[in-house]
């Protein structure tokens, strides 16, 4: 088979031909695994305690989840099963997301029509006089 026809079979199945395409594999492959170091750290330093050894396989396994689930997703591919990884193993490494940050002033149910009516209307008669 000649040099042409390898070529042409290669296309045909979608391949990637030559050596620029290894080169882009290797390179693809040294992005993911930093990102898998720098999420994995971050997952450790996380946890605001010394992580075990089972921390360290979990923040890992979560990393190259997380990692391979984005890389699924950029090529238009599910990533639901990862995703669902990605849960069950924060739960194993007992990871809780943040609190989120409120900007507005806490308020409870039942002051919550009082301060809807102050910011349609203003204050009332009473607090204006206060």
């Amino acid at each position: 088979m000649t040099q042409a026809e390898t070529a042409r079979n290669a296309r045909s199945r979608g391949g990637t031909i030559g050596l620029q395409g290894r080169r882009r594999q290797l390179e693809i492959a040294r992005e993911d695994e930093a990102k898998r170091q720098q999420l994995a750290t971050d997952l450790l330093d996380g946890l605001n305690r010394a992580p075990s050894a089972a921390d360290r396989i979990t923040a890992a396994t979560l990393a190259a989840t997380v990692v391979r689930a984005d890389r699924l997703r950029s090529a238009g591919r599910s990533d639901l099963e990862e995703r669902r990884l990605v849960v069950q193993l924060q739960r194993a490494i007992g990871m809780k997301p943040a609190p989120a940050e409120s900007t507005a002033k806490p308020s409870n149910a039942a002051t919550a029509g009082l301060d809807y009516l102050r910011e349609k209307y203003g204050p009332s008669t009473d607090e204006a006089a206060r």
